[in-house]
């Protein structure tokens, strides 16, 4: 899957092989679709933290539309924006030397 947003159409078209793999989408950094040779499908989303590569499952395809996975995955990348911000941030109260 190239430069395509993940969608239904686009989840349904993905390839069985006898190896899982992963498609990433362009609409949304990280947010991607784990096929398995079993012929599931898995929303997830993967980031890197702390020079660690994180994948966190959202649900699989048919329980979940590709249209909600995609608001969960924004709702993930947007706290973890939020932690490494506030990891970042420089304290609002600075500590006097007592």
């Amino acid at each position: 899957m190239a430069n395509v947003r993940i969608t239904k159409r686009t989840v349904e078209a993905l390839k069985v092989v006898t190896k899982d793999y992963i498609s990433f989408g362009t609409d949304l950094p990280g947010f991607g679709v784990r096929a398995m040779p079993s012929g599931k499908r898995f929303f997830l989303v993967q980031c890197r933290r702390h020079g660690c590569t994180r994948r966190v499952m959202i649900g699989q395809f048919g329980i979940l539309t590709a249209e909600q996975a995609h608001r969960e995955a924004v709702i993930m990348c947007s706290a973890a924006c939020a932690v490494t911000a506030a990891i970042l941030r420089p304290s609002a109260t600075p500590t006097a030397n007592q």
